[in-house]
């Protein structure tokens, strides 16, 4: 027979595990955001096609088109590789420049001028795309802001989202724990002593359905591709934001260390270490509940074997 305080307590178990679902939730949210981000704008295609029709109105400004690919590297100081795309265009094998077969038929001026003007209009729409890429709008105003300017920002929000879930977890974890009576060993192995609970047996057993259903990705019986999931979906938000810092690193080392990039990379640096720590403790929680939630099943199981025995 339920009492008052044992549905007080079931509800607030599964209210606990319901604010940490949600901030979880808000946590993958802006790490898909940023993660788009930072993929548009230092590892997407259209920056790649730019610097392509960059290289390519300068070959044809300089009438390089009859040239062979090292001497074209040699003149415009790239590597060979970068010339790929002309060499596929070149012998009619790619599809990505159509318009130069015209010129490479009949490289006169007038040819000349007509795909320079077509370069710079192939690069002008990419341009356009780019900045629609890289940019995000202010809801409600006329600014658009580049990802690179959000990448303080989104570390910053998934710090603050961070500390929120672990508040969350940590909440959901000691909540479980009382309920159970579930205490660690010498040995760090959890154990269940409802004698330090407070509930009968008939009382935890009787929970154990509606608290287990809550956990909607921490399953009580071990479930490989969701505790990959999950353990990815923890794991995420910390990669994402170093993955950042090292980038920012690098364009900063290449942009010739100028003075005024080092305090960014440097804030960005120290919210690097504090979202990686809160994200790494968050993971670290949710595998405890997930070991002593699976310890409570195997629990049950015993328990109704031992009945129907």
């Amino acid at each position: 027979m339920s009492t008052p305080l044992f549905d007080e307590t079931v509800r607030s178990i599964q209210a606990a595990v319901g604010r940490a679902r949600l901030a979880w939730i808000t946590g993958l949210v802006i790490t898909f955001v940023y993660g788009a981000g930072l993929y548009n704008e230092k590892l997407g295609y259209i920056d790649q096609l730019i610097q392509r029709r960059d290289l390519l109105a300068r070959i044809v400004d300089q009438d390089l088109i009859k040239q062979s690919t090292a001497e074209i590297a040699t003149r415009l100081s790239v590597k060979e590789s970068e010339l790929e795309f002309f060499d596929r265009a070149r012998s009619g094998r790619g599809k990505e420049l159509t318009y130069l077969r015209g010129y490479f038929q009949h490289p006169d001026s007038t040819m000349k001028r007509r795909t320079l003007a077509i370069i710079q209009s192939d690069r002008t729409e990419l341009s356009k795309k780019y900045w629609e890429f890289n940019t995000i709008s202010i809801p409600g105003t006329s600014i658009r802001a580049t990802t690179s300017d959000l990448g303080i920002i989104g570390s910053l929000a998934l710090l603050i989202v961070g500390f929120w879930l672990l508040a969350n977890l940590l909440n959901e974890r000691e909540a479980l724990l009382r309920f159970l009576g579930a205490e660690m060993d010498q040995a760090g192995q959890w154990s269940i002593n409802l004698r330090n609970s407070g509930f009968t047996s008939e009382d935890v057993s009787r929970a154990y359905q509606p608290i287990s259903n809550a956990f909607v990705f921490a399953p009580s019986e071990k479930r490989l591709f969701i505790d990959l999931f999950n353990d990815v979906s923890f794991l995420a938000p910390a990669a994402i934001v170093t993955l950042t810092s090292i980038i920012d690193l690098v364009d900063t080392i290449n942009k010739g260390l100028e003075h005024w990039l080092w305090p960014r990379w440097g804030a960005g640096v120290i919210l690097t270490i504090l979202v990686d720590y809160v994200w790494l403790r968050c993971l670290s929680l949710t595998n405890t509940t997930r070991q002593v939630l699976r310890l409570w099943t195997l629990r049950e199981s015993e328990t109704k074997g031992q009945k129907i025995g």
